[in-house]
């Protein structure tokens, strides 16, 4: 378990929310508000141009556009707003402070650990259950609610690895770990770079379409004998036809059958000369084992 400071989270270690970055556990608890609140009639997204995580830059970004807006209180002091930790979100669909429909979302909310903290900001909800401690929250890189990407949860990562390290890629100590770390963003770079595809180090759908198409070929499976009725003495039909026109064909030193598709006398005979020069059991009953030595 790492500690990060403010703005400074790996967004390889994060999970995404409507493609917003966000710390693990806001973006599992988002998730459960969202799937209760639509169940409940409400839709719930990300408010337009918003973000979830802001590393330090996007702080003073939005530290600058509500100073202009005359509303500074409308950002927190940049390095301390709970965005740079990945534990806030802004979202749309709850309506105004006080609202009938806003007390409901605050009920829903409180189920996921999720709280709306700023009166005057109606959008802005926490996540009340991830601690900072000396200003840093914590992340697992070796959990299964980090790794992966915005595309591929941490289980679905590792099948990618997979086929980078099937195609000739060294993984590095870490191996199929599930993670797009640095190792694993430079082997996606060299990747693209060299199949014409926009070279950004995430592995996504026009990614993972590449990556499939330069698998390794496996080779054409062998094809299973036939595993047709058995035949012995008595039987007739266009199997019996068959089995008498390959012994005649693949066998004419003492295979001269009269090809009528009755199992008679004569092909009893010729069957268990071939049973005895192959080997097998001889019984005069083409089964499975007489059927693959013959090749029907």
């Amino acid at each position: 378990m790492a500690q990060y400071g403010n703005g400074l989270l790996p967004k390889e270690y994060m999970r995404t929310f409507a493609g917003k970055y966000g710390h693990p556990t806001l973006i599992a608890h988002l998730n459960a508000f969202v799937a209760e609140c639509k169940a409940n009639g409400i839709n719930i997204t990300v408010a337009a141009g918003q973000d979830i995580y802001r590393d330090h830059a996007g702080q003073v970004y939005w530290k600058n556009y509500w100073t202009r807006q005359g509303k500074p209180g409308n950002a927190a002091t940049p390095g301390t707003s709970n965005h740079g930790w990945g534990k806030a979100a802004d979202i749309s669909g709850c309506g105004n402070w006080g609202t009938a429909l806003h007390r409901k979302c605050e009920q829903i909310a409180a189920k996921h650990s999720l709280k709306f903290t700023v009166a005057s900001e109606s959008w802005h909800i926490e996540d009340i259950s991830i601690p900072v401690v000396g200003g840093k929250v914590s992340l697992d890189a070796g959990s299964v609610s980090g790794g992966g990407n915005r595309f591929f949860n941490r289980a679905q990562y590792r099948n990618v690895q997979g086929g980078y390290r099937a195609i000739g890629y060294d993984l590095g100590a870490g191996g199929q770990d599930g993670i797009e770390g640095p190792r694993m963003k430079a082997i996606i770079r060299d990747f693209q770079a060299k199949h014409g595809l926009p070279v950004d180090g995430v592995h996504g759908p026009k990614t993972e379409a590449a990556l499939v198409a330069a698998q390794p070929k496996a080779p054409a499976p062998t094809p299973a004998p036939s595993s047709g009725a058995v035949l012995k003495k008595g039987s007739k039909g266009a199997a019996v036809t068959k089995l008498q026109q390959t012994l005649n064909a693949k066998y004419p030193a003492y295979s001269k059958l009269r090809v009528d598709g009755d199992f008679g006398a004569g092909t009893d005979k010729v069957v268990r000369e071939f049973q005895r020069r192959a080997g097998l059991k001889v019984d005069g009953i083409v089964g499975a084992g007489t059927r693959a030595k013959l090749g029907i």
